[in-house]
């Protein structure tokens, strides 16, 4: 049986800031009764994991070691240095349970905060545009561009995750650079699409259906950064909610692309009626 490859689509930077979170040495809690200092002891452990397991779960020590500042994460849940903030809590003590969260740099939230429930919609729009490609039937680049939109939204989360404006480290910001290229693209798909007049019924073939529905899961983050907006305005970057506006555009083309030899069900308004209407007598 031949062997099977593998395609690593996480870009570098992604990949690094998930091995370092990953790989994260444990601290103790300030009342704990282990003490685990900076001195010639745990430097010679942290040789010791650089030989054993090599350099990329070594190197969150050396940043702890020398006090480095880290990127923040990405998932929520951690807090300004990326660090897990259930590190810092007994095991029977499962943070998250009180409904609150640490979210990035806003500090600790509430779990139903604007901002924590556009974060997670984001992230369920990420999922949906992944099974769209897990389906199967899209041109490379079709394939190509969704992988590069995948990695757009993280940029999004990671945007959400720090106050705009800010001084404060951050993964990555979404500009209007990011919206732009999503124009090009819409005008690009536009071209292999059928008449975009009228209005269709999601369905066609398997391809076109999931990306229909990435569609709508796209939407429901895009409203629920609005509300964000509405309600923190003042820390929220007004891109994201442009970006992902956007973003529906696009993958409404790419269905409408992806049924272009099935064809689209258009929608035929009270069809499942007509002959019980036409049957009617007039009221007059």
């Amino acid at each position: 049986m031949p062997s099977r490859q593998t395609t690593t689509i996480m870009p570098p930077e992604t990949k690094r800031t998930v091995l370092s979170t990953v790989c994260q040495p444990r601290r103790p809690s300030s009342d704990s009764s282990e003490t685990v200092g900076r001195g010639p002891v745990y430097s010679l452990l942290i040789m010791v994991l650089t030989i054993v397991t090599g350099w990329r779960c070594a190197a969150p020590g050396f940043l702890w070691l020398f006090d480095v500042k880290r990127p923040v994460s990405i998932v929520a849940g951690m807090n300004e240095r990326g660090e897990s903030v259930a590190d810092n809590q007994p095991e029977t003590d499962h943070y998250g349970d009180s409904g609150r969260t640490v979210f990035g740099s806003h500090g600790e939230v509430s779990k139903n905060d604007l901002r924590v429930v556009a974060h997670a919609e984001v992230d369920a729009a990420n999922a949906a545009v992944a099974v769209a490609m897990a389906g199967g039937g899209l041109a490379a680049e079709a394939n190509a561009m969704l992988v590069s939109v995948q990695n757009d939204l993280f940029d999004l989360m990671a945007d959400l995750l720090v106050p705009y404006p800010s001084d404060l480290p951050v993964d990555a910001r979404i500009i209007p650079e990011h919206a732009e290229r999503l124009e090009r693209a819409i005008e690009h798909f536009r071209q292999e699409a059928d008449d975009l007049s009228g209005m269709l019924l999601p369905g066609g073939t398997l391809s076109a259906a999931l990306l229909y529905q990435a569609r709508t899961t796209v939407r429901r983050a895009e409203r629920m950064v609005w509300a964000a907006l509405d309600e923190h305005g003042d820390v929220v970057n007004r891109e994201t909610g442009r970006y992902l506006n956007r973003l529906s555009g696009l993958l409404f083309v790419m269905g409408r692309a992806a049924n272009a030899e099935h064809g689209d069900v258009m929608w035929v308004p009270e069809s499942s009626v007509l002959g019980v209407l036409e049957d009617r007598p007039d009221e007059d």
